[in-house]
């Protein structure tokens, strides 16, 4: 049995599922929660936004002390006074993709890495758009960090919440200048 619930950011508000004790899905409650292939997300499309649906009836005392965790160090990393998460995450996917998915935790905030780099990194250099994938899929944004892997020329590419998201998620880690917060 999961259980879900919202943490309401500035960028816009996370929804976020536990299971087993371990944070399983984070999405962004828009269009793409749905879209990115993330069913435990529960999220159903109402008007055209998604909206957080209930997925079992009352949280364990473990769930409610690790919502408690998630809010908290969410609520520092927006603040700025935090720049890596503690927090179980559990991943379903290929091998690789968990692979990328792992290697996306050790990029530090303030940085960035291409896709080529993080598919050096996979062991194979010819996996790029198989990383590109994995990263688009990436079942808990924010935490793990698909937003620091950009283009080889150093562009902003690909992020199932969007370009700007993606953006503003960068500039508050101070990866590019300008701030948002």
């Amino acid at each position: 049995m999961s259980y879900q619930f919202l943490h309401h950011s500035p960028l816009g508000d996370l929804v976020v599922t536990l299971a087993g004790g371990c944070i399983t899905c984070c999405r962004w409650q828009v269009l793409e929660t749905v879209a990115a292939g993330c069913p435990s997300a529960g999220a159903v499309v109402a008007g055209g936004v998604a909206e957080l649906s209930a997925v079992c009836a009352e949280p364990s005392a473990a769930d409610i002390a690790l919502e408690e965790k998630v809010h908290r160090q969410f609520d520092e990393y927006f603040s700025r006074r935090r720049t890596e998460f503690s927090l179980p995450v559990r991943f379903e996917g290929t091998p690789f993709r968990c692979r990328v998915w792992e290697l996306l935790r050790e990029i530090p905030c303030g940085q960035t890495v291409s896709y080529r780099t993080l598919a050096e990194r996979a062991g194979n250099v010819r996996a790029v758009r198989a990383v590109a994938q994995a990263c688009h899929f990436n079942p808990v944004a924010v935490i793990v960090p698909c937003h620091r892997v950009i283009g080889a020329d150093g562009s902003l590419t690909g992020y199932a919440a969007g370009l700007d998201r993606k953006r503003n998620l960068l500039e508050l880690e101070g990866a590019l200048p300008g701030s948002i917060l």
